[in-house]
């Protein structure tokens, strides 16, 4: 690839957006960033990392005082009165997310609305991984050890959770096509044809 990319997936619980950003990474020799967001926010906040993961893809609750900010929580800055902690925290993530896109390095990024805060940057690809509910509640099951209604419901619960949480900050529609470049369904494919796929267009897009 002679241009740097930076690959943002979006993804239904379920659907192997993980496993494919993970295994495009590898393809392609990209930084791969998913929880590891937490690790490098944290270095760059000084917030605690359990402090993100606990705050992972989720809308600000009406519950936590608008009033408080985080100074005297977390240690770290306070922004201003009218932001949640939830705010604060998805501010410190997107300021990690942009500094990962100013490196030289191209990175696959999975979730936490990295294709919304990088939508300005040209070297963005964003792509959205979904897939039928049967085939993610098999995947599900096998792979958590649940009953088949287990997974369904995990599935519906972080689903749930992930498009309230890309709505609130996007002012999008999570999963809705017009949000990203290519929207693909992981079963039409497999995991690794997607993958191939995937890689074959980012190749060309960069040459």
């Amino acid at each position: 690839m002679s241009k740097k990319v930076i690959v943002a997936i979006g993804r239904q619980y379920g659907s192997g957006g993980r496993r494919i950003g993970t295994r495009l990474a590898e393809m392609l020799s990209l930084d791969y960033y998913d929880k590891s967001l937490f690790d490098e926010a944290s270095r760059m906040s000084g917030v605690r990392r359990e402090y993100f993961e606990q705050a992972d893809e989720k809308s600000p609750l009406p519950s936590i005082g608008l009033e408080m900010g985080i100074s005297g929580v977390y240690g770290t800055p306070f922004f201003g009165a009218a932001q949640t902690l939830e705010d604060n925290l998805f501010r410190f993530l997107s300021e990690t997310i942009c500094k990962i896109a100013d490196g030289e390095r191209g990175a696959v990024i999975v979730g936490r609305c990295a294709d919304y805060i990088l939508r300005d940057r040209k070297e963005l690809f964003s792509v959205f991984v979904h897939a039928p509910m049967a085939d993610r509640i098999r995947r599900t099951a096998e792979r958590e050890h649940l009953s088949e209604r287990e997974a369904m419901n995990r599935i519906k619960r972080q689903d749930k959770q992930r498009a309230a949480f890309y709505n609130f900050y996007s002012g999008g529609k999570w999963g809705d096509a017009s949000s990203y470049d290519l929207c693909i369904d992981s079963s039409f494919t497999g995991i690794d044809g997607t993958c191939d796929l995937l890689a074959s267009l980012v190749r060309t897009i960069t040459k």
